[in-house]
C-alpha cells in the first residue's frame, strides 16, 4: 500500500501508532502500580521495543496539538479528552513536539514515565523536568515563540539527526 506521507512509510505511521500508544499505556501503568510491581516492568519492556521499532529508520519526529499527536499531519493518536497528559499537557505547557531518536535506554525510558506518570495538576513547568531528566534520545520541540530564532521544524529536525556524524564532518583528506 502507498503511502500517502511525506517523509514516512505506513509502516513507520504504524510504529508511531504503536509507540505512541504504549507510552500512554504505560504512563498510566506507572500512575496505578508500584515502582517494582512486575505488571509496570513487563509495560516498560515492551515501551522499550516499540520504541527501537518505531526508530528504526531513524529519528521519528511526533507534532503535539491539544488533542492529537501526529506524523507528517496525520493523528497517530487521539486523547479521549483535553487535559489527557499526552498530549494536552505536553502541549499546554509549550511542547509542540518531540523527536524519538534510535538506541532509547532502559533508563531514559523510566525518567521519561517518570516525569509523564506525575499528576498533571501537580506538575509545573514540564519542559525544564523533561530537560532535567537528561533523555539522550528524545528531542523536546517547544512552542516557537519559546525558543531561539533558529528552531528548525520537525523535517528538518530529523534531517539534522540523521546527517549527524556523516562522513562530511571529517576532515578533507590531504594529498602525501
Amino acid at each position: 500500500m502507498a503511502s500517502r506521507l511525506g517523509i514516512y512509510t505506513e509502516l513507520e505511521l504504524q510504529g508511531a501508532r504503536d509507540l505512541v500508544r504504549e507510552l500512554v499505556r504505560t504512563v498510566r501503568g506507572f500512575r496505578l502500580y508500584a515502582g517494582n510491581h512486575p505488571n509496570l516492568a513487563g509495560m516498560f519492556e515492551a515501551l522499550r521495543k516499540k520504541w527501537d521499532n518505531a526508530t528504526a529508520g531513524g529519528p521519528l519526529s511526533l507534532r503535539l496539538d491539544e488533542r492529537d499527536v501526529l506524523l507528517d499531519g496525520e493523528s497517530v493518536y487521539r486523547a479521549a479528552s483535553v487535559g489527557e497528559m499526552i498530549p494536552s499537557v505536553l502541549y499546554d505547557h509549550g511542547v509542540v513536539g518531540l523527536v524519538f531518536k534510535r538506541g532509547g535506554e532502559n533508563s531514559e525510558l523510566h525518567r521519561l514515565v517518570g516525569v509523564l506518570g506525575e499528576d498533571p495538576e501537580q506538575l509545573t513547568d514540564i519542559p525544564s523536568r523533561l530537560w532535567e531528566a537528561d533523555l539522550h534520545h528524545l528531542q523536546v520541540l517547544l512552542d516557537a515563540d519559546e525558543v531561539d530564532e533558529d528552531w528548525n521544524s520537525p523535517e528538518e529536525m530529523v534531517q539534522e539527526v540523521t546527517n549527524l556524524g556523516t562522513p562530511d564532518d571529517a576532515p578533507a583528506p590531504t594529498e602525501p
